[in-house]
């Protein structure tokens, strides 16, 4: 009996595209790892210090946000009249394991990253909150995740749509808000054109794949934020393989083994062919 494949193609002649090099590949994935080790510290942090305060009942926390410094990662709850206090800081491992955190709850000010981490957040969150010309999509029983960003290379504000229930993995309807060395707003892009719900058990039960399609003006190759999507949820679904297919490309993510594998849609069907004789 053959095992279930939740994917349907249509045979397409490809001409004029580049196949990723590997280098390529492992960038999307290095920068997925990131954005997930991010959201890992926040939820993390999130679920110990509820343990410890109730965190709904500070009212004097506006907000929070993790933060890669060195090979550990920092998460912050801050507030304050100016929003630059914080009053507690959780520092984990370079994989933000629960067992490593260390945890600060004495008050201090935001050092000097953390003052343009927490601007950029802000900044993006007003943003959201004008919706000017109904950029962002605000969708029932879903939450947007704000994670700013700074690298020596770039500044930015990822937003991610998180389920307010359980059995659905969300992918899409994030967006990328970019910002100058001054931290100055930039530019802000939709990163996928709508929301794609893919549920975390699959009925047919013997599940090879669960899959998504990108169409233009999306990547032609899976996201950061997919990848950061996968590995925050994979573990809790019965996926093995999640593939992103577009017109020209079919990027393969291994659910259990964490690695990406990015083909020709051509290359693809043709394998399928093969493994349906």
């Amino acid at each position: 009996m053959k095992a279930f494949f939740i994917l349907g193609f249509v045979t397409l002649t490809l001409v004029g595209f580049t196949q990723p090099t590997e280098k390529e590949q492992q960038v999307i994935v290095n920068e997925g790892f990131e954005l997930y080790r991010l959201e890992l510290a926040s939820w993390n942090s999130s679920d110990l210090l509820a343990s410890i305060w109730g965190i709904n009942s500070l009212d004097s926390i506006h907000g929070y946000l993790s933060y890669r410094q060195g090979n550990t990662y920092n998460t912050i709850y801050y507030g304050g009249e100016k929003q630059f206090r914080i009053y507690a800081n959780f520092v984990f491992d370079s994989v933000c394991s629960m067992e490593s955190a260390i945890m600060d709850i004495t008050p201090r000010n935001a050092g000097r990253k953390e003052t343009e981490l927490i601007t950029m957040r802000h900044d993006a969150l007003e943003r959201v909150g004008r919706n000017e010309n109904n950029f962002f999509e605000i969708i029932e029983k879903t939450s947007l995740n704000l994670i700013p960003v700074i690298t020596a290379k770039e500044r930015k504000v990822i937003i991610l749509t998180g389920p307010q229930e359980t059995g659905n993995v969300l992918f899409g309807n994030d967006f990328a808000l970019e910002y100058s060395a001054e931290n100055k707003f930039v530019s802000q892009t939709k990163l996928h054109q709508n929301l794609i719900t893919v549920p975390m058990e699959s009925e047919a039960g013997n599940v090879i794949a669960t899959k998504h399609t990108h169409q233009e003006p999306t990547s032609e190759y899976i996201t950061t934020t997919d990848i950061c999507t996968l590995l925050l949820y994979g573990d809790y679904t019965n996926w093995k393989k999640h593939v992103v297919i577009s017109d020209n490309f079919v990027s393969i993510w291994d659910v259990e083994k964490k690695t990406l594998d990015i083909i020709s849609r051509k290359e693809f069907e043709k394998r399928e062919k093969e493994k349906n004789k």
